[in-house]
């Protein structure tokens, strides 16, 4: 008898040896991990290709030696991507506060599958802050996605 109790006899029991060759294994390990890679990093780029958002600029670089300057103008195509009629609602900021950003349309209501709808923002310098020369970063964020992108303002 042993410290940890009686010895029990168990039957032995051999598993086969499986006749696979090694290459074979290397094959299946690496489908699984390109179905892997396929799964999580396709659905992103083909979400890319085909945006909610799109953008066109008018009056960009913003020229600031014009008395008064003419605003910038933020186009925007807003495109509903999605298998059902949607409510958009959109949202441009920055976070600057050297410039205003005025957008008519913050709810763009009922928009169809693969309807477009187009709208513009106006952009201008804030009167009551000092501007410099660079760029300035835009954040156009909707329920359906967001795109970032940016105006240049020239002062001389």
């Amino acid at each position: 008898m042993s410290v940890y109790g009686p010895k029990i006899e168990m039957p032995h029991v051999e598993i086969p040896q499986a006749n696979i060759d090694p290459k074979i294994i290397g094959l299946i390990i690496g489908a699984l991990a390109i179905i892997i890679i396929a799964i999580f990093f396709i659905p992103p780029i083909l979400e890319s290709m085909n945006p909610s958002i799109k953008l066109a600029w008018t009056n960009n670089p913003l020229d600031l030696k014009d008395n008064p300057a003419t605003p910038a103008s933020l186009n925007i195509t807003l495109i509903n991507n999605t298998k059902e009629t949607t409510d958009i609602t959109l949202s441009v900021t920055s976070e600057s506060e050297e410039i205003i950003i005025f957008c008519p349309d913050n709810t763009i209501p009922k928009v169809e599958p693969n309807g477009v709808r187009k709208t513009d923002c106006l952009i201008r310098r804030n009167p009551d802050s000092r501007i410099f020369a660079g760029t300035y970063s835009i954040k156009v964020k909707t329920n359906l996605g967001e795109a970032i992108t940016t105006l240049e303002v020239k002062t001389k």
